[in-house]
């Protein structure tokens, strides 16, 4: 067998140094390009995940906000009143330890206010959000106490259905009794531990208070009204 020869090589297969140019004549015989161009023209299917998967990301995103939203409408709304910063935040982390909403008032005028009560209608705090679900209010306040502030409660035939709880650091016998007799659902000695609060979420349950049912606390006593 004899080696061919580079002249050889080069007269059987002459090199093209100038490809035929495409026309619109000659590009119906070139099939392959046509491929290549609707190849080049298809959708690129990672386009088309990352389109689906922003989409689907966006819904859920609008899922979460609306069960976000949810969620903070179901939360107990509680209303903390006391003249003491210390008391307020100490009953404030115990509450929301406890998945309740919180708002504070430094006394019985402010909360009046917050309830819509008050000379200033625009602070009602039952219009611009969550509605009031429980009331707890120190004894002791200088100016309105927290017994006179259960009396105004009671009287108004707006908000006197909220359950309200009355706190004190003192233990007087006939104190304590005058504030059921009005209405309070408890009187409770400070300070409150956090076994208190979950006891007193069965008031937060109820859109009206149930008559009879008391969360038991330290110290409770039953309302003259329930034993009529």
């Amino acid at each position: 067998m004899g080696f061919k020869t580079s002249a050889e090589i080069q007269t059987r297969h002459p090199l093209r140094k100038n490809p035929p140019q495409l026309t619109d004549s000659n590009w119906s015989q070139t099939p392959h390009l046509h491929r290549m161009e609707t190849i080049t023209h298809e959708s690129d299917p990672t386009e088309m995940d990352s389109s689906s998967s922003s989409s689907s990301l966006g819904e859920i995103g609008v899922e979460m906000k609306n069960n976000n939203n949810k969620v903070e409408e179901e939360r107990p709304h509680v209303l903390v009143v006391d003249d003491s910063l210390v008391d307020r935040k100490i009953m404030e982390k115990l509450f929301t330890n406890s998945a309740c909403k919180v708002t504070t008032a430094d006394s019985g005028k402010k909360a009046l206010e917050l309830l819509g009560q008050g000379e200033d209608k625009h602070t009602d705090i039952n219009q611009q959000g969550p509605k009031i679900n429980l009331v707890v209010t120190d004894y002791c306040m200088p100016g309105m106490t927290g017994y006179d502030l259960l009396k105004k409660v009671k009287e108004s035939s707006d908000i006197k259905e909220i359950p309200v709880i009355v706190v004190s650091s003192e233990n007087v016998p006939t104190r304590i009794k005058k504030c059921l007799e009005e209405g309070a659902q408890e009187f409770i000695l400070k300070p409150l531990k956090q076994a208190d609060v979950k006891k007193l979420r069965c008031h937060m349950q109820f859109t009206k208070p149930i008559k009879g049912r008391l969360c038991m606390g330290r110290y409770t006593m039953k309302r003259t009204s329930d034993n009529k």
